[in-house]
């Protein structure tokens, strides 16, 4: 849904085989976090990486991507979503799907997803005063339709399912926004005006410290390793992930918070805790 030319890709015979190795079946719902420059191809490019992917799930499969555009209204030099013309901060690939013949747009200002396939429409429609990670969002349509997620060359830190089951936890922080200067706003573009709008208080906060889920998952045997390409790839299945994350949340509600004494929404969160009584 951008002004560039739809254009379809190839398909990449090798990356199809670890794909299915890996796991990855027809019908799958799928949402890939992505290093495209990690699969170290010279002959192709990303678009016959996305081709390769909608192979693999087939006809009734559904590729999902992130294009988040971060279009909070105090951010610096804040930049206004359009749902036909921005670019996502998160990666070529998701911009290439934006320009795949198909291809549907969430309507979300800041954490915006495309989607490719059967299910496309219901996990990208009716989505603009949605959570940004959280209730309602994509990534909720996404993990009710028992979706995959399949990070490839880039581990848990990059995967937003680990906002979601956050933001749907027990915990008490979620209205905490990552940055409080960003403000409690979106800017958007609609029929050439720019305005604002307000952003769900379930905020996703910082994911530095989310690398903590990647052995978490290999211990609970929710998670299955290989390779795709030059890449390596981890493949989740987002229903159990979510379940497991909360219940750990229960118990060790820091749990997915960092360390570092300059980050802004872990220590304010660390803070509320301390105040509830949950953490010492």
């Amino acid at each position: 849904m951008t002004v560039n030319e739809k254009r379809e890709g190839k398909i990449i015979p090798g990356i199809l085989d670890d794909l299915e190795k890996l796991g990855i079946d027809e019908g799958d719902i799928l949402i890939v976090h992505s290093s495209f420059k990690s699969l170290g191809l010279r002959n192709f490019g990303a678009v016959d990486v996305i081709a390769t992917l909608l192979d693999a799930i087939g006809p009734e499969g559904t590729l999902v991507m992130p294009v988040f555009t971060y279009s909070f209204s105090k951010i610096y030099h804040p930049r206004p979503f359009n749902m036909e013309t921005s670019p996502g901060f998160t990666g070529i690939m998701g911009n290439v799907l934006l320009n795949y013949p198909g291809a549907l747009r969430s309507a979300q200002p800041t954490h915006s997803v495309v989607a490719v396939g059967k299910y496309a429409e219901t996990i990208t429609g009716n989505k603009r005063d949605a959570s940004p990670l959280g209730t309602g969002s994509s990534f909720e349509e996404a993990c009710n339709l028992n979706a995959k997620i399949l990070l490839l060359g880039v581990d848990n830190a990059s995967n937003s399912m680990v906002h979601y089951a956050e933001a749907v936890s027990c915990v008490t922080y979620n209205d905490i926004p990552c940055r409080e200067f960003w403000g409690p706003n979106a800017l958007i573009e609609e029929n050439g005006k720019i305005f604002e709008i307000p952003v769900s208080e379930q905020y996703p906060g910082c994911s530095d410290n989310f690398g903590v889920v990647n052995k978490f998952l290999e211990d609970e045997n929710l998670c299955r390793k290989g390779n795709v390409g030059k890449a390596g790839a981890i493949l989740i299945e987002a229903k159990p992930m979510v379940d497991a994350i909360r219940e750990k949340l229960k118990h060790t509600p820091d749990w997915l918070l960092c360390g570092s004494i300059g980050c802004e929404p872990c220590n304010l969160r660390k803070h509320r805790l301390k105040a509830s009584g949950l953490i010492t």
